[in-house]
C-alpha cells in the first residue's frame, strides 16, 4: 500500500510537470515584449496555476484572466453619455432589414450589446459590441459575426443625444453614430460625415423580453 501511494504521487507529479512544461513551451513561442506576448504569458501562467490547483481538467472551471493593465478601467471612468443606449431597440416590422439591438447598463466602466439583422423573419447577420471607458477615452469594439473588428472606434463627440465613434484607419465604416430621437434610437454607419450613402436604421424602444 505504501509503495502504491508513493507511485501514485510520483505519477501525479510527473503528469503536472508534463502539463506545465507544455504550457511553458507554448508561452515561449510568443514574441517577447509585444502586447500579445504579455497577454499570452499572463494567460499561460494563470493556466499553470490552474493546473497546479487541479482545476484545469477537462470539464473543469476556466481560469480567470485579469485585464491588461494598459487598458484597465480606472475608478470612476466616465461613460460620456453612452448610458443613453441602455435598453432594447428594434426597427419597424416593415423595414427591409430589421435591426434588433440590446444594450446592457454600464458596470465598472463597460457596456455590452447584441445586434441581429433580420430579413423576412430570418437572421442574416449578427454582431456583439463592447463599449469601454478607459484612461485613454471611451471606445467601441464591434465583433461582427462574433469576430473582433480590426480597429476600435473612439468616441469623438458626445452632445445633444448624439454619440459619434470614429476609426479613420478602418476600411468601412469609419464612423458609427447613435442618435436619440423622438422616435427612439437611430443607428448609422458611414465612411465619413460626407458619405452620400450612409446606412441608417431607425429603432423604437421595445420590451426587453
Amino acid at each position: 500500500m505504501g509503495r502504491s501511494r508513493a507511485a501514485g504521487r510520483a505519477g501525479m507529479v510527473a503528469l503536472l510537470a508534463g502539463r506545465v512544461g507544455a504550457v511553458a513551451r507554448l508561452a515561449g513561442r510568443v514574441t517577447a515584449g509585444g502586447e500579445a506576448g504579455r497577454i499570452a504569458c499572463r494567460v499561460t501562467w494563470v493556466g499553470v496555476l490552474a493546473v497546479l490547483a487541479g482545476c484545469a481538467t477537462p470539464g473543469g472551471a476556466l481560469p480567470t484572466v485579469e485585464l491588461d493593465p494598459v487598458r484597465a478601467i480606472p475608478p470612476g471612468a466616465a461613460m460620456r453619455g453612452a448610458e443613453m443606449l441602455v435598453g432594447c431597440w428594434r426597427s419597424p416590422d416593415d423595414a427591409p432589414v430589421i435591426l434588433d439591438e440590446r444594450w446592457s447598463p454600464p458596470a465598472d466602466g463597460a457596456m455590452l450589446a447584441t445586434s441581429r439583422f433580420l430579413r423576412g423573419g430570418r437572421m442574416v447577420s449578427f454582431e456583439f459590441s463592447l463599449l469601454r471607458a478607459t484612461d485613454q477615452g471611451v471606445w467601441l469594439l464591434p465583433h461582427p459575426g462574433g469576430v473582433a473588428s480590426e480597429h476600435a472606434f473612439e468616441l469623438t463627440s458626445a452632445a445633444d443625444g448624439r454619440l459619434v465613434f470614429e476609426a479613420p484607419e478602418h476600411d468601412y465604416p469609419t464612423r458609427i453614430v447613435y442618435h436619440r430621437t423622438v422616435e427612439g434610437l437611430q443607428a448609422r454607419i458611414d465612411g465619413g460625415a460626407d458619405d452620400p450613402e450612409p446606412r441608417v436604421w431607425q429603432m423604437a424602444a421595445v420590451p426587453c423580453s
